[in-house]
């Protein structure tokens, strides 16, 4: 082997591992995040429920109450925190809510990775929750009076309803949060996802 060739022979092996260590470690993450969103827990624990195997969500339609209309692709490319309550929103409902914005605030520079959508079954009520929802301008606030989004929520056997969802950057369910669970709880089971998976 001449001079010339090993000069080359030794630019594709540096290219090689220049590629392989951008790639290898996507690989590993996104490995591990199908194995969460298929249940596999790979000895970690989680304190909400993972909805095994991961249900893919269909098209849907929301309509706009605060700031847009929401559908199938806005869930795609970020986590989602999801939280549909039956109206009159009461005092569970509210700290569902806040137990939401606290997990999104706590998750600091990871925060722009979450998005929050609370889904009103319609509008009525809505007035009664302006002053409430004031607090929170930056969750996405729809309605769904045609129940596109509603009726693919699965409800869990003897859970306490109604639940937060998350949603993985695919636009999967795969875990639900009773309302019992405190934000501590919820955090850590995010702060996990969000550290094994480079995806969203």
């Amino acid at each position: 082997m001449n001079q010339e060739q090993e000069k080359t022979l030794r630019g594709r092996l540096v290219l090689l591992a220049i590629v392989a260590i951008f790639i290898i470690p996507f690989g590993i993450s996104y490995y591990y995040f199908q194995q969460a969103r298929q249940g596999a827990t790979w000895g970690m624990t989680n304190n909400g429920l993972l909805i095994s195997p991961a249900q893919p969500l269909q098209e849907f339609s929301l309509g706009q109450v605060n700031d847009k209309k929401i559908g199938i692709n806005d869930v795609r490319g970020k986590w989602t925190l999801l939280y549909a309550p039956a109206m009159p929103c009461d005092k569970a409902c509210k700290k569902n809510i806040f137990n939401m914005r606290q997990v999104w605030a706590l998750l600091s520079k990871e925060a722009y990775r979450v998005q929050r959508i609370l889904v009103l079954p319609d509008v009525s009520g809505i007035d009664d929750m302006t002053v409430f929802l004031n607090n929170y301008e930056r969750m996405h606030v729809s309605a769904d009076p045609n129940n596109s989004l509603l009726k693919q929520l699965p409800t869990i056997a003897g859970v306490e309803e109604p639940l937060i969802f998350l949603i993985d950057p695919i636009g999967n369910l795969m875990m639900a949060f009773p309302q019992s669970l405190d934000s501590a709880k919820i955090l850590s089971d995010i702060k996990k996802l969000l550290k094994i998976s480079q995806v969203g």
